[in-house]
Parts: C-alpha cells; structure tokens; sequence
C-alpha cells in the first residue's frame, strides 16, 4: 500500500491520518495472522525511515460481528481449561499444556459440558441426555452471556496486540502509542481491525 504516491511522504500527516489494518479474518480473537503481520511490517518499515513519526494503535471490535466469535473464543479457553485440570491431575504442570487436539477435543467437550451449571436437556428418567458434540457445543455457546465490556476488553487487546508487534520489530517505545479501544456499530462487511493514527513527535 505504500507505493501509493498519496504515502510517499510521511511528513505529510493529512494524507495518512488515519489507515485500518485487518487484523485476522476469525471474530473474537486478537491474534495477528500472517497477513497482518505483513502490513506491519511495511508499516514498521516505513517508521523506521521516518524518524519524526509517532504512531497511536487504537483496537476496534464490532459488538454484533464479534459477539459469536467472543463465545466461541470462551468454550476453546473452558476446553484448554480442562485438559490443564486434567493434566495437573496426572502429575503435569497446567503451563506445559498449550492446545486442545481434533482427536481430544469432543471428550474435552463433554467434560465442559458435564461440569456447566447451564440446564441441560433431560430424559425420562430426569438424567442428562447423552449428546453429540455439535449439539453440546451449540448448548455451550447459547449459556455464554457477552458483555459489552468484553467487547471493548477485545478491541482494547488488539491494539496492545499490534503495539506490541510494531515493538518487536525494533520500533522504540517512546514512537507507539495506545489509544482508546472502540466499539463499532454493526457493519455489513465487518473484519477485525485496527486504527492507526501518525503525528509528528
């Protein structure tokens, strides 16, 4: 993007005040993929060239687009959750378990499952029924409530995710600056983002 002849010359503010970076294509998470971290990189790039630049990385997160994907974020966090108890249990350290396999994934779910306080459907006889793991998973993530305050703690983590990217590419500190999460109304077209905002130090 920076070939544009408008980006050219950064001592011009105006003609790059503001630019919003897609940050992952999944809702609900403040991991940079592999596309993003390319973007910044550039942007890194182009700082490190121009040394009278500061920047401001403001987190954005949509409370409609990204309400699903918050939930969904929750049961994988309550999954890991278990297999640590699990871990701890035989002997393990909780840190030494870092990912949920496909293959361990619906056993952990059940387990979740099992352990929520959320009504479950019963049989005759008044006990859980046995489900199958999509109708377990959809149970679960129908019991998660989404608070507003969680979708601004997520907006507020992308930013502090992209300021911390922009850090470790040997951007000085002292140039970054974290600016205030926003929470967006419902758009069509949503994508995870965030804002970044150049001014001359």
């Amino acid at each position: 993007p920076f070939a544009d002849p408008r980006y050219s010359d950064f001592t011009k503010i105006h003609f790059w005040k503001h630019r919003k970076i897609p940050l992952e294509k999944v809702p609900g998470s403040s991991v940079l993929d592999a596309s993003a971290r390319t973007q910044l990189d550039k942007v890194v790039k182009a700082l490190i060239d121009r040394p009278a630049l500061k920047m401001t990385v403001a987190g954005m997160a949509s409370l409609d687009a990204d309400r699903e994907g918050w939930k969904r974020e929750q049961l994988q966090q309550s999954v890991l959750a278990q297999k640590r108890r699990a871990a701890v249990r035989a002997g393990q350290t909780a840190e030494a378990v870092q990912a949920v396999s496909a293959e361990e994934y619906p056993a952990l779910l059940k387990e979740v499952y099992r352990r929520s306080d959320m009504t479950k459907p019963r049989n005759l006889v008044g006990m859980a029924k046995e489900l199958p793991p999509s109708e377990m998973e959809a149970l679960l993530l129908a019991s998660i409530p989404v608070p507003e305050e969680s979708i601004r703690a997520l907006a507020l983590a992308r930013g502090v995710a992209v300021r911390d990217y922009l850090a470790s590419r040997q951007l000085p500190q002292d140039r970054l600056f974290l600016g205030a999460a926003h929470v967006v109304p419902s758009q069509t077209s949503w994508q995870p983002r965030a804002e970044l905002t150049l001014a001359v130090r």
